[in-house]
């Protein structure tokens, strides 16, 4: 079964939307509820990870949405680290923008995702059948606007980068 690991408070904060200590709560259902339409959807396992707030670490579960609190005194990126360090599959992503969880990732030999990139998936329409989802629609999308051919000012600067 694929699985995702979330950066919580990281993927919060890229929706773009200014909120106050009073409503980060109805932003993280709404995430939440997305999350769990994702998953069950894809019946991908997703684990989202928040930063917790109280003495001991809490976590809930709904279906295919695993959603995880960290204990006080340990960070949301420790916590994912340490699934990272746990991990025995291959088909795991990391949804992050942060640096340090996407470099850890790497280097365990797992692929991550930034929070927009992760965002843009949420919000796009379904892929057609035989289309992959998300990192293979957007490399089609790339390919498909590189210049067929180089200019004679690229080439010109090849040749002297490369001592032509």
């Amino acid at each position: 079964m694929k699985r995702v690991i979330i950066d919580g408070y990281n993927l919060v904060h890229k929706l773009g939307k200014a909120f106050s200590p009073q409503t980060l709560s109805l932003f993280r259902e709404k995430l939440e509820q997305k999350l769990h339409r994702y998953a069950a959807k894809h019946k991908t396992k997703v684990t989202l990870v928040y930063d917790g707030r109280g003495v001991l670490g809490s976590s809930e579960k709904q279906g295919y949405l695993d959603i995880i609190f960290t204990a006080s005194g340990e960070s949301a990126d420790a916590y994912i680290k340490s699934l990272i360090d746990k991990a025995d599959s291959h088909n795991l992503l990391i949804v992050s923008s942060d640096r340090s969880i996407r470099d850890y990732a790497r280097v365990s030999g797992l692929k991550s995702a930034s929070s927009e990139e992760f965002l843009s998936w949420l919000s796009e329409p379904e892929p057609k059948s035989g289309q992959a989802h998300g990192a293979t629609a957007s490399r089609k999308e790339r390919d498909d606007k590189k210049p067929a051919t180089l200019s004679e000012h690229e080439i010109e600067e090849w040749k002297k980068l490369f001592g032509a």
